[in-house]
């Protein structure tokens, strides 16, 4: 028996997926998590790139949706700025929040494509919802405290998954970086 996919699909980056691909999938919304997937965690304000990639996904009519584990304050400050919608301290190993969350913007998790860099936590949530997550690499080296001890484990699910080829294809579009991708711009 085939055991299930951890991931749809994997990728450098957000931002080494031409927003094209999620046209293509028919999809109204990305819903992405926020720190080390759309920026770095130490981010204030959205960077060059986070505005460039969701005008570009406002331009193809998929809406730009951040779900974060992280407190309001972080959220709703960098969410404002980049005129989205979000969910702050959306508890992913639980469905429940989430669920009525993407219910009251009216998706289903058909509907949309979700975004993470964790297994622990975008992946668990995303299978529970029986949604199709892309699978990042951390933007960043930098991680805060509580997220250290998480990626750790994380790593050895994610290296464990890979060898089993259950993280879905690369679909990097320049898949011959093979580091974490850096972040172009230093942050406020």
């Amino acid at each position: 028996m085939k055991k299930k996919a951890k991931a749809f699909a994997r990728a450098i980056s957000l931002y080494d997926i031409d927003p094209q691909y999620f046209s293509s999938l028919g999809v109204k919304a990305l819903v992405c998590d926020l720190d080390q997937t759309l920026d770095s965690p130490f981010a204030k304000t959205p960077s060059r790139q986070a505005k460039e990639f969701k005008r570009s996904l406002d331009e193809r009519g998929i809406k730009l949706i951040i779900l974060s584990n992280n407190f309001k304050k972080r959220v709703k400050s960098y969410a404002q700025v980049l005129g989205v919608t979000y969910l702050p301290f959306s508890l992913k190993y639980f469905k429940f929040r989430i669920s009525s969350f993407l219910e009251k913007q009216g998706l289903k998790p058909e509907d949309v494509i979700f975004v993470g860099d964790q297994l622990l936590t975008d992946g668990r949530y995303t299978s529970k919802l029986n949604g199709r997550l892309i699978l990042t690499k951390p933007l960043t080296k930098e991680d805060n405290l509580f997220t250290r001890v998480f990626r750790k484990l994380d790593n050895g699910l994610q290296k464990k998954y890979e060898q089993q080829n259950r993280l879905g294809p690369d679909i990097s579009a320049s898949r011959s970086k093979g580091e974490n991708y850096v972040l172009q711009e230093k942050q406020n």
